[in-house]
């Protein structure tokens, strides 16, 4: 199945004064990466890495977008994209992720639009019910919620009803309860960055660093067993602390 996976552009102030805040997404990558292992045509689409040094005031507000805009990001998608995830991480931007997500609906009225991220999964109910364009929101971890829809979209007339997300049936929204959280990392592939330009971000030494040195992110755990209340691991990952296999984190790291 032709997958699309977009990380959204930065809303910023109009008056904002600081450095660049682009990151590679590595999230998209780990997920992006899983898919293709799993025989699926899949590529990432990064707002922000694709234009990082482009701003675009949106009209009617103080704040910018730093990266593509919603039109560019539309022609960057395939005419047979069969299904598009959309990242939607931080509530701040959320209004300017729902006019995105509104565009591609009228761009794509036959694909399926599937959200994730801490905002999706904070607040899924709400955007399912006042938001007909969505078609699932997966709650917290992601590769086997996301793979399932793909899947039974693939195989069944009928999706069945999947834990850790939020769906529609017989015209009423239903929120699963999440499921259980994969107990073995080391099925997580390397991230595949297809679609991302990493050396857009490895010549303005871009990522999780203070070290203005060529850098990358990379999970090395998933979970906490914190409840910080400042803090969406818990939402996303859960609270068992879980740990990838030491030998594929070094080797990601040589990589």
């Amino acid at each position: 199945m032709k997958v699309i996976l977009i990380q959204t552009p930065i809303i910023l102030p109009i008056n904002h004064s600081s450095s660049h805040r682009a990151v590679p997404p590595l999230s998209l990558a780990y997920l992006n990466a899983f898919l293709i292992n799993q025989g699926h045509d899949s590529k990432i689409i990064d707002a922000p890495g694709e234009a990082i040094d482009q701003y675009t005031k949106i009209p009617d507000t103080e704040v910018m977008i730093n990266g593509l805009t919603s039109k560019q990001i539309i022609q960057r998608i395939p005419a047979e994209t069969q299904f598009i995830g959309v990242s939607c991480q931080h509530s701040n931007e959320w209004f300017h992720d729902l006019l995105l997500i509104k565009n591609i609906r009228k761009s794509f009225p036959q694909s399926i639009i599937i959200l994730g991220g801490e905002h999706a999964s904070a607040t899924a109910y709400k955007i399912m019910s006042n938001h007909s364009e969505v078609d699932y929101i997966v709650c917290g971890e992601g590769e086997l919620p996301l793979l399932k829809i793909i899947e039974s979209h693939t195989h069944t007339a009928q999706l069945p009803l999947i834990p850790g997300v939020a769906q529609r049936r017989s015209n009423q929204i239903i929120q699963n309860p999440k499921g259980q959280r994969l107990s073995d990392l080391s099925i997580i592939p390397k991230p595949n960055w297809n679609g991302v330009p990493l050396d857009e971000y490895f010549k303005r030494r871009l990522a999780i660093s203070s070290f203005n040195k060529k850098t990358m992110p990379i999970i090395a755990s998933r979970g906490c067993p914190f409840s910080c209340s400042f803090c969406t691991c818990n939402l996303m990952w859960g609270s068992t602390w879980k740990s990838r296999p030491v030998g594929q984190v070094i080797s990601e790291i040589l990589e």
